[in-house]
């Protein structure tokens, strides 16, 4: 009965919403730890058989999908900084889980940054940052975020796509807060994608971190420790982090989709004087 019941509020639910506070559900019997993000990262990024679409290196990508996304979080970073003129030139910008390189590129070629410096926990990822803009004004750091290894001062903006959620560790979080809020000048704007909901919640599982491709990792067994790979925090949460390293929340981009996805609400920080 139980199980009808929850089957049916995830077919009535949206989907973002269904994901976000009912697959939990599912596992709340089941033994659920943290994964190890950079060996999770390096298998993900070097799958065979992923259908990679050249840029995200995303296993199932969906051309479409993954299209619509980067557009609708693209408009939502040009509206604001267009509202603050004064932010531009940027002169220096942190692409936080640069990937192999998307947001580097939008940076560069947007807003005409003088100067990005493109953090990468993935070392096959970073590789690719190296080939893709060896030629460009781009500095590849291969570290994890969280770490406290040297990142440039002064920065005009830190962009952190689809990154945060992927910090599990609520303590581990906020020092990666700590140290990208360090590194902003006064003035300075910090972007994070997110959900931004009411509550904190784990919200995407994995059975493993250590699989050679992608459809090896769907056939793990069942009975397979959880990893969970996302946590979503609140509003809430994220203005208490982010006042403790004098970054004030100046706006939440709210978008309600059909191709839900909860990077697609970003939040925009500002650095206090």
């Amino acid at each position: 009965m139980l199980k009808k019941a929850y089957n049916a509020l995830c077919r009535l639910l949206p989907y973002h919403i269904a994901k976000t506070y009912l697959l939990p559900l599912r596992y709340r019997r089941r033994s659920v730890h943290a994964y190890r993000a950079k060996e999770f990262f390096e298998s993900y990024y070097s799958l065979t058989d992923s259908n990679s679409d050249g840029h995200t290196v995303s296993p199932d990508a969906q051309p479409l999908l993954v299209r619509y996304h980067y557009n609708q979080v693209e408009n939502a970073i040009i509206e604001f900084m267009a509202v603050r003129a004064g932010a531009l030139p940027l002169s220096h910008v942190l692409d936080i889980g640069a990937g192999t390189g998307h947001w580097t590129d939008f940076y560069l070629n947007t807003f005409h940054a003088e100067q990005v410096t493109a953090i990468e926990i993935s070392t096959v990822a970073a590789c690719r940052l190296q080939e893709r803009f060896h030629s460009s004004p781009v500095t590849v750091i291969n570290q994890d975020v969280a770490s406290a290894g040297p990142l440039p001062d002064a920065v005009d903006l830190v962009s952190a796509i689809g990154v945060m959620f992927h910090i599990v560790d609520d303590a581990e979080l906020e020092r990666a807060v700590e140290h990208l809020a360090a590194r902003l000048r006064p003035g300075g704007i910090f972007i994070i994608s997110g959900y931004f909901g009411w509550i904190n919640q784990n919200t995407q599982f994995h059975r493993s971190d250590n699989f050679s491709s992608w459809t090896e990792t769907r056939n793990v067994s069942d009975r397979s420790p959880l990893l969970v790979d996302k946590r979503v925090r609140s509003v809430f949460f994220w203005r208490r982090l982010l006042g403790r390293h004098h970054l004030h929340i100046e706006q939440v981009r709210r978008h309600r989709n059909p191709m839900h996805g909860p990077e697609n609400n970003i939040l925009f920080a500002v650095r206090r004087g």
